[in-house]
């Protein structure tokens, strides 16, 4: 048996009627499984900054869950897709990257290649998709990967041949020429419990979604001949849910026809990256969209104190990172390389940070005669202050003449209970709204 783990493997004990974690990592004593990746394959550079202690066990604990073999004609290589975390998942997919891309590089002369890993990629909310699956699907597709086999969801789908995140054709039908494009397929629910067909209705990248009948648990066979791979998706009483084929065959038996190759395309960008402004504290996303075949990506970034650029270790379209005061008013710009080796530059373009309020304002309890003050702090660049006011008897704000980050004013019976708040504006025109305090006499 050959199996890859999901995260059921994982979250094991049940406690308060959920499951939970309980450090333990049992799933290798169970299989005999090669050991040419693991934990000895991953780059631990990318778990850097990651709360999950969970995934970092997991990391550790790696043997045998990432993993290829050689079966006949075909390569088979087991992906470790994680404990199905919003926030975890992608470092754990990042650090199979460089592993997966020499394993695949390795067998690239590999009659069929098929990848097996819990969670889908192209499918349903909180699939890997979800969570940025854009990490190696670019991969698999670039190295034409005929058949990516998923668990997880209690579906079973098919995905149209996909190449470079997109769809190939939608007129193949249940016949795919080897090469068009890797075809993703969830291969039934081995319980009898099965998901909606919301999960992934709305998932442009499906051809064939089917539920399969009430207490009637699926399967998947996969039938690797010289020329196709039929792979055939059944209920336990027979009935078949789904059937297709690959095939490296598109004569139709007549020896000489010949097949046309394609005409490369050049790669170029279609959409250029576009400077952000983002509140410190939260991810900024800078994207760049291109057209070619096996895209790879590559980003480059310099601090606003740095004195040239350094190449970054995100290796997809969209370069993510969260806004601080070392990120602000980082440059960045990516090139973007095709299977032919052929290079493309994308523009440079600045992570900005927008007025952030980093402290604000708190009401005051100031004696008669003396002078209150209400301050707030913000970060930003070229920040512009100005307060409004209402006093106790008036019926909207008015403007201040105050431009500072201070209001000050005497305590009176005029001033007496009178509500103030402040609009801080930056540079590029962002703004930002304090909370309304009030200036209360002793």
């Amino acid at each position: 048996f050959f199996a890859t783990n999901g995260n059921h493997d994982i979250w094991m004990t049940k406690k308060s009627g959920a499951l939970a974690y309980d450090g333990n990592f049992l799933f290798d004593l169970h299989f005999n499984h090669p050991n040419n990746g693991g934990t000895a394959a991953l780059g631990f550079s990318e778990f850097e900054g990651v709360d999950s202690q969970l995934i970092k066990d997991m990391a550790e604990n790696a043997d045998e869950t990432i993993y290829s073999y050689n079966y006949g004609d075909a390569h088979f290589i087991s992906l470790n897709s994680g404990i199905y975390d919003h926030a975890s998942d992608p470092a754990l997919l990042r650090a199979q990257y460089d592993w997966l891309k020499a394993d695949l590089e390795a067998h690239k002369d590999a009659k069929w290649t098929i990848i097996f890993q819990h969670q889908p990629v192209y499918h349903r909310l909180g699939g890997q998709q979800d969570r940025g699956n854009g990490i190696y699907n670019d991969l698999i597709e670039e190295y034409g990967v005929a058949l990516v086999l998923h668990g997880h969801s209690h579906l079973v789908t098919r995905s149209y041949p996909m190449k470079n995140g997109e769809i190939v054709t939608k007129t193949a039908g249940d016949t795919i020429l080897k090469g068009t494009g890797t075809v993703y397929t969830t291969i039934g629910s081995t319980s009898t419990s099965h998901d909606g067909i919301s999960d992934v209705s709305h998932v442009e990248e499906m051809f064939v979604v089917a539920i399969p009948t009430a207490e009637q648990a699926a399967y998947t066979v996969v039938d690797v001949a010289e020329d196709d791979l039929v792979v055939t998706t059944k209920q336990l009483n027979g009935l078949v849910l789904d059937r297709f084929t690959i095939t490296s065959s598109d004569n139709d038996g007549d020896d000489d026809a010949v097949t046309e190759t394609p005409t490369p395309v050049p790669v170029k960008i279609t959409s250029q990256p576009k400077t952000t402004y983002t509140k410190s504290g939260s991810n900024t996303k800078v994207t760049v969209k291109a057209a070619g075949d096996g895209l790879a990506y590559t980003w480059y970034y310099k601090n606003a104190s740095a004195e040239k650029f350094s190449k970054s270790s995100i290796k997809t379209a969209t370069y993510s990172v969260k806004m601080s005061s070392r990120v602000k008013n980082r440059q960045v710009y990516c090139v973007v390389k095709d299977k032919y080796g052929k290079t493309v530059k994308s523009n440079t373009v600045t992570l900005r940070m927008a007025a952030t309020i980093t402290t604000q304002p708190e009401t005051t309890y100031t004696k008669s005669g003396s002078n209150t003050k209400v301050t707030v702090k913000a970060a930003g660049d070229g920040l512009t202050y100005t307060w409004y006011y209402k006093n106790a008897g008036a019926e909207k704000f008015s403007k201040s003449s105050i431009k500072t980050a201070i209001y000050s004013v005497k305590m009176s019976s005029t001033v007496k209970n009178r509500q103030v708040y402040c609009v801080i504006k930056d540079k590029y025109g962002n703004t930002v709204k304090t909370k309304t305090v009030t200036l209360k006499m002793k």
